[in-house]
């Protein structure tokens, strides 16, 4: 604090001060000689920068300050001191949801209109790797504007970095927060996250992503504030893949998280369903949300389950709607023709719907003359039903 700024490559920072010369410890193998005599091993088992103890989790159970949990940052997803990803695929709007939380931090609203946002009277920080800066201030000036917020109020309450086309890293961070108080951020936003790796890092790799979400932790831990990284999804269908598999990279990152939220595109364009898996909260409900420029709304008359790509489960609802109607059609003998005119059905539709619900024993059929000709007509069992139908 009160250091004068350095500026480098456009980036003002200030240097932490040197830290003291450490005594001399034997923390780590490479400055032990192996094997170690008793004594030698004595000491390194003693050394406080070695030795690791269990933890006293008894102690918690009888002082009830140390037992409750971090407060929740987002409410039902995020606590102080945990990491989260957030999910979505490319070029879909997911910054503008970014943006919605970051204000939803400032006014301690909701965001996505599920989840309260509570910024624990601290500010945001939102560190955007890709957007250039009029970019960024102006779609956050329009997503203000969008919630009926004055952007000239807005500017205090987040510290934003506009890092694009500059070299810093996880490894760098320092340059950032050398001087940031603990508890200074409640929220720390990282967009997108891959660009927060150290160079060499392969997001591909199990033991190379766990060592770097490991970094975060305790970045998260050290600076008292919750983490949500911006991370893209997987290429191909996201339908059938499970929460924690939807984003690109080893799995050791949706493991390594304590909140893996996602956003998947839905059967009807501009909307998506985001569905979560957290560690400290209870599961939550999927729910679908519409893009209009400049926010994500609600579309709560969307169903969750018609996924983009998930064309099976789509002809599924489609054939369970198609023998409901068939079913309350069918109270009195009628034609396939005469189905066609009820339901509104075309024929192929209908000569499907008749062989899934002659299969579960739910209509019958019998021969009939209609207008001179023979024709077959169907009708319902009594006390079937069309939830019984197979798909």
């Amino acid at each position: 604090m009160g250091m004068k700024p350095t500026v480098i490559n456009g980036v003002a920072y200030r240097s932490p001060p040197s830290p003291p010369d450490p005594s001399p410890s034997p923390t780590s193998s490479s400055q032990v000689q192996w094997p170690l005599s008793r004594e030698q091993l004595d000491a390194l088992r003693s050394h406080p920068s070695y030795r690791i103890f269990p933890d006293d989790l008894a102690s918690l159970l009888t002082t009830p300050a140390n037992f409750s949990l971090e407060p929740a940052v987002i409410c039902r997803a995020l606590r102080r001191c945990e990491v989260g990803a957030f999910v979505a695929p490319p070029k879909i709007g997911k910054t503008f949801a970014v943006d919605q939380l970051v204000i939803a931090h400032m006014t301690e609203g909701d965001w996505l209109s599920r989840f309260s946002v509570q910024n624990l009277g601290a500010k945001a920080c939102l560190i955007d790797f890709e957007l250039e800066k009029r970019v960024l201030c102006s779609r956050l000036v329009d997503v203000c504007i969008g919630l009926s917020i004055d952007p000239d109020d807005f500017w205090d309450h987040v510290d934003v970095f506009c890092l694009r086309g500059k070299q810093i890293t996880l490894d760098s961070f320092d340059r950032l927060f050398c001087d940031t108080s603990p508890g200074y951020y409640s929220l720390i936003i990282l967009d997108p996250l891959y660009r927060a790796w150290p160079a060499g890092t392969n997001e591909n790799d199990n033991t190379s992503m766990a060592a770097a979400y490991c970094r975060l932790v305790e970045l998260a831990e050290h600076l008292q504030a919750a983490i949500l990284g911006i991370h893209h999804a997987s290429k191909g269908n996201q339908s059938d893949k499970s929460i924690t598999d939807v984003g690109s990279g080893a799995g050791a990152q949706s493991r390594a998280v304590d909140c893996h939220m996602v956003m998947r595109e839905h059967a009807e364009k501009g909307v998506v369903v985001v569905e979560s898996a957290v560690r400290s909260f209870p599961p939550t409900e999927p729910f679908a949300l519409r893009f209009k420029y400049p926010l994500w709304v609600p579309a709560d008359e969307v169903k969750t389950s018609a996924l983009k790509g998930n064309k099976k489960e789509r002809q599924a609802e489609q054939d369970r709607e198609t023998d409901a109607a068939m079913l309350d059609a069918l109270t009195d003998w009628q034609s396939r023709t005469q189905l066609q005119r009820l339901t509104g059905a075309g024929g192929t539709k209908i000569n499907r719907s008749i062989s899934r619900l002659k299969r579960a024993g739910l209509i019958e059929e019998s021969k009939s003359k209609h207008e001179g000709n023979n024709c077959t007509v169907y009708r319902r069992i009594t006390n079937g039903t069309a939830t019984q139908t197979e798909g």
